[in-house]
């Protein structure tokens, strides 16, 4: 669907259904357009056209089963919120999708005040579907990612943490171990089994030497709304991470890890800092605590990323970021120390 600019400064688009066409003119091209569109959606869909929403039922009907139940659950969830927020879009023939659809399509999920990332995600879904069909995507800027800053709780509050887990809670001191030191996600640490722990046949008795585990699950929340074990999130995500002796040591008491899904994982986690009187932060803040530690004690960022599953070196900057930060404070104590000499 294009807009044409008259002589007379107007907009003019022409719609098309089955039994005809009607010409939609104003001074507002994004109305006109959208008005248009609406006229088109109430008309029925053009015979032998692929309208954007049967393409995207085509398309999750054909990942069903072929992508992880997390992913498929987030298409599903963002087909559903396009089709409420623009429902004249998703009518629209993908052959006739353009450029300033997009953009018109982009100033409605900003007025909807989402996020810049949430924008480029429905995006890259549209364009996804696109491609599934042999179309493509229309260009397009689309609004620029402000990364939050990452909270990273010091070590004093993480040893307080663990010393309430491990008198209270010891499965869940293990969890929170395994994050702090590994350092493992949610998922990840619902999904470890006996058997991950390397070299150790899962029917056997576990060798408290073999210190090496295997992350080679992820547990998520599936569109069904049950949980699921699958694959990691990432090629890297799937590892192998040396432990502290004492992490072992309890899977080896224990006979098992967890029994708890991400969300209790999560639950019981914030409880537990409740009832200590812990400022709250969250779970996966243990994950950017471990990885700054490292970054601190100079390990080199290859070695992190392996430990960590991080994709790109890109994502190693935002801790470098934390570092700085931390060395400023450091810096200013030395130089107060050094102040008292002349005092």
């Amino acid at each position: 669907m294009k807009a044409t600019k008259t002589k007379t400064g107007l907009y003019t688009v022409l719609a098309y259904s089955p039994d005809g066409r009607k010409r939609f003119t104003g001074p507002d091209k994004r109305k006109v357009m959208m008005e248009a569109a609406a006229w088109e959606a109430a008309h029925k869909k053009r015979r032998g056209v692929l309208i954007l929403d049967d393409a995207v039922k085509n398309f999750l009907a054909e990942q069903d089963g072929i992508l992880s139940p997390a992913t498929l659950r987030g298409y599903t969830n963002i087909a559903a919120a396009l089709r409420n927020l623009c429902p004249d879009f998703m009518q629209m023939a993908c052959a006739e999708i353009e450029e300033e659809d997009i953009r018109v399509l982009i100033s409605f999920m900003q007025a909807d005040e989402l996020s810049a990332k949430t924008i480029k995600n429905r995006l890259a879904f549209i364009s996804r579907v696109l491609s599934r069909n042999n179309y493509e995507m229309p260009m397009y800027s689309a609004p620029r990612i402000e990364l939050p800053e990452l909270h990273v709780p010091d070590s004093i509050t993480v040893r307080r943490t663990l010393k309430a887990a491990k008198q209270d809670n010891p499965e869940l001191w293990l969890c929170i171990m395994l994050a702090a030191t590994g350092p493992l996600r949610r998922g990840e640490i619902a999904a470890l089994g006996r058997s991950d722990i390397v070299g150790v046949d899962p029917m056997a008795n576990i060798d408290v030497e073999a210190n090496v585990i295997h992350v080679a699950h992820d547990m998520v929340l599936g569109p069904d709304k049950v949980w699921h074990i699958s694959l990691p999130k990432t090629k890297r995500s799937d590892r192998y991470i040396l432990m502290p002796h004492e992490v072992i040591q309890a899977i080896a008491d224990r006979g098992y890890v967890t029994n708890w899904n991400p969300q209790q994982i999560f639950s019981k986690f914030s409880w537990l800092l409740h009832k200590n009187g812990i400022d709250h932060y969250r779970f996966h803040d243990l994950r950017h605590y471990c990885i700054s530690e490292l970054l601190a004690q100079g390990i080199e960022e290859i070695y992190i990323m392996e430990r960590s599953g991080h994709e790109t070196l890109g994502t190693m900057a935002r801790y470098k970021h934390i570092l700085n930060n931390h060395r400023k404070t450091v810096n200013d104590k030395i130089l107060e120390n050094f102040a008292k000499l002349s005092g």
